[in-house]
């Protein structure tokens, strides 16, 4: 048996913008989530979304500002507020491939 010299926890920076008005408002979060070998990606995601499998991976965030509570502060992390986050249009797919991104090797020169 091996085991692998990283995490099983990754950090998933993302960043982007929404249009407020006329304005392109800057927004950004870092996705604390389990990090999975392409074995477990691919049984995982083949019997659920991608929305399913984020919300089912994602374990945290910080700095975040886009979900707002009740009291108009940024929400604490939980999977009814992630769930927030994703209906807005792209966040999802941007959120996705960041994830993908951070999960995997990368060509260092």
């Amino acid at each position: 048996m091996f085991t692998l010299a990283i995490d099983n926890v990754v950090e998933v920076p993302v960043k982007f913008t929404l249009k407020a008005g006329k304005v392109n408002k800057p927004f950004a979060v870092t996705l604390l989530a389990n990090r999975k070998t392409a074995e477990e990606s691919e049984a995982e995601a083949s019997g659920l979304t991608i929305s399913e499998f984020m919300l089912d991976n994602v374990t945290g965030w910080h700095g975040q500002t886009l979900v707002l509570g009740e009291d108009g502060k940024p929400a604490e992390f939980s999977r009814e507020a992630l769930q927030a986050m994703f209906r807005v249009g792209n966040v999802l797919a941007l959120c996705w491939a960041a994830y993908l991104r951070e999960c995997g090797a990368k060509e260092k020169n």
